[in-house]
């Protein structure tokens, strides 16, 4: 299981991932997935989700819809 992020869940935000480059892998639920570039990945809402990237160079963008303050939250995370 990937270990960037502990598995969780969102009540009322869609997480999604588009891999911009490199890999993502996922877990959604009890199956895991690799993610490529070019790849969208979407989690519904009540999920339990985790990911990690398995190379350093990974780049993707993240987006909850609708937002539920996450990004606020990753902002004042990194501080």
């Amino acid at each position: 299981m990937p270990e960037d992020v502990p598995l969780h869940e969102h009540e009322t935000e869609v997480d999604c991932f588009y891999v911009l480059d490199g890999e993502r892998e996922m877990t959604v639920g009890d199956t895991g997935y690799a993610a490529g570039a070019g790849m969208l990945a979407c989690v519904l809402s009540g999920v339990r989700h985790t990911f990690a990237a398995s190379a350093d160079t990974a780049r993707f963008l993240n987006i909850h819809a609708p937002d539920g303050g996450f990004a606020g939250f990753r902002r004042r995370a990194s501080e």
